[in-house]
C-alpha cells in the first residue's frame, strides 16, 4: 500500500515468547502509519509472515484491528489492508501539577474521549488523591454513557507528574516533594482497580506528539514542556529516549 512513503515501525522479534512485543509493535505501526497490510505489516516490523498472519488474527478477535476491502494495484493479487478499531481499547491520562489536576480518556488512536479537570491543595496528596478519583470515576461514567461494556476495553492508568522520581528528601519545591514520598501508584491501583504507569511531564508530552501531535512522522524531535519550569521530552530514530 504504501509504495512511496516509508513505513514508520518498530522492529518484531521471530524468536519464540515475544507475542506480547510483537502485539505491540504491529499496533504501534498502524497506529503510525495508517491501514496496511500484511506485507507492509512484515516488511516494516522484520517478522514472519505466518508471525504477522498470526498476531493479526489475533488482534482481529480481540476487536483491535478489522480489514477493509481488498485493493488491487495494476496486474498483482489484491491484497487486504487492516486498520485500528478505535474503540477496540480505551485507556486514561492523568496529569499531576503543583496546583491542578486533569484527567482524559483516549481510545487506541489517541483521540480524546472524554476529559476532565480541577484544582489541587498544594502538597497535600492524601486530599488530592481524593479528588483525582472523583474526576477518574467521572470520566469512566461519561465512557460509559457512550459506549457498550467500555470497563472490559479499559487497559491502565497513565500518570504523568514532575521528575525526578525517587528523590525521598528535598527542598526543591518544583519537585512537589509531599508527592514523591507519597504512594500515589499504589494509591491509584487500589481506588481504581487499574494498572498504573507513571513517566514525567515532559516525556510523557513527547510521547503524545509523537502519537498524534507536530512530532508525528518524523525520525527526531525536541518537545519543549513549559509549566512551572522547562523541561524537554527527546525522540531519537522514531523512539523516546530514556537517559
Amino acid at each position: 500500500m504504501h509504495d512511496i512513503s516509508p513505513i514508520r515501525a518498530k522492529s518484531g522479534t521471530n524468536q519464540e515468547g515475544n507475542s506480547a512485543h510483537n502485539r505491540r509493535v504491529m499496533i504501534e505501526a498502524l497506529r503510525l502509519n495508517g491501514a496496511l497490510s500484511r506485507a507492509d505489516l512484515a516488511r516494516a516490523t522484520q517478522l514472519t509472515k505466518q508471525a504477522v498472519s498470526n498476531i493479526i488474527e489475533d488482534l482481529e478477535r480481540d476487536g483491535l484491528v478489522v480489514a477493509l476491502e481488498a485493493v488491487r494495484k495494476g496486474r498483482g493479487q489484491p491484497f487486504t489492508p487492516y486498520r485500528l478499531v478505535p474503540e477496540g481499547a480505551f485507556a486514561i491520562g492523568l496529569q499531576i501539577d503543583r496546583h491542578l489536576t486533569r484527567v482524559v480518556v483516549v481510545d487506541l488512536v489517541g483521540k480524546v474521549i472524554a476529559r476532565a479537570e480541577a484544582g489541587l491543595p498544594l502538597d497535600e496528596p492524601s486530599a488530592g488523591v481524593k479528588t483525582i478519583l472523583g474526576l477518574v470515576d467521572r470520566v469512566r461514567r461519561e465512557l460509559a454513557s457512550l459506549f457498550a461494556q467500555p470497563e472490559r476495553r479499559l487497559v491502565g492508568l497513565g500518570v504523568a507528574m514532575p521528575g525526578p522520581f525517587g528523590v525521598r528528601e528535598s527542598d526543591d519545591t518544583w519537585m512537589m516533594p509531599a508527592w514523591q514520598q507519597f504512594p500515589l501508584l499504589e494509591t491509584l491501583a487500589a481506588g481504581t482497580g487499574l494498572n498504573v504507569g507513571l513517566q514525567n511531564d515532559a516525556a510523557a508530552c513527547a510521547t503524545a506528539e509523537r502519537i498524534v501531535g507536530a512530532a508525528h512522522g518524523v525520525d527526531h524531535a525536541v518537545c519543549l514542556y513549559v509549566g512551572y519550569g522547562i523541561a524537554a521530552g527527546l525522540i531519537l530514530n522514531g523512539e523516546l529516549y530514556n537517559g
